[in-house]
């Protein structure tokens, strides 16, 4: 790397840190280019020698924000020994992040402050793919010492991933006027409740599935 893209990466870093310390205020009115230039150092129009447009700003700091969660969620992983409880703390830590920092939801996996919806293209958030993989793991973990059908996992993680995402928009959208408090409580309960029945054979208290 020459000199000139060293300069050009270091720039591009300046626009990226400026932009996340706006999305951790949770102030969606200073979310556009002029802000977001401003703090960094340089002109609205500078932006886009950098980025195609504000969206893939706005995705690319809020993916910076997943290396974090990630490494929250391991480390929560870690202490539990059921393979059942590292399962529920991994979409509990997920949970929990969003609803501290709402604008990081809002930003990428609802519609009205950018245009890309939900980041599928595993290049576009590349940080989050990867929490996505490590959470996967557990339930990959589950499948093989329940001796599941493969792609069980998957089918578990299909059921659990859309509720976590689903009550959060709800949520957001204030369609559930829950506190945060009780919102995680029934979080927590729906995962129990899908997941009882490994959990029910881990502790000893069944042997096999109702």
């Amino acid at each position: 790397m020459d000199n000139r893209e060293i300069r050009h990466e270091r720039r591009k870093k300046f626009f990226i840190q400026a932009a996340m310390e706006i999305l951790k205020t949770g102030d969606e009115s200073l979310i556009n280019a002029k802000e977001i230039a401003s703090r960094a150092g340089y002109s609205a129009s500078s932006l886009y020698d950098y980025f195609e447009n504000l969206d893939e700003l706005l995705i690319t700091s809020v993916d910076e924000y997943m290396e974090g969660i990630k490494e929250i969620m391991l480390e929560e992983i870690d202490k539990k020994k059921l393979i059942t409880d590292k399962i529920k703390v991994s979409y509990i830590v997920c949970t929990k992040y969003f609803l501290d920092n709402p604008l990081l939801f809002k930003t990428v996996f609802m519609s009205g402050i950018t245009k890309a919806g939900f980041p599928s293209d595993p290049a576009l958030m590349p940080k989050l793919h990867k929490m996505e993989i490590e959470r996967h793991k557990a339930l990959e973990d589950l499948e093989t010492l329940f001796h599941l059908k493969k792609g069980s996992a998957s089918i578990i993680e299909q059921i659990l991933t859309p509720n976590m995402f689903g009550m959060l928009y709800m949520f957001f959208f204030g369609i559930y006027r829950y506190s945060k408090e009780k919102f995680l409580q029934i979080m927590e309960m729906n995962i129990d409740n899908v997941l009882k029945p490994f959990k029910e054979i881990e502790t000893g208290k069944s042997n096999k599935f109702n």
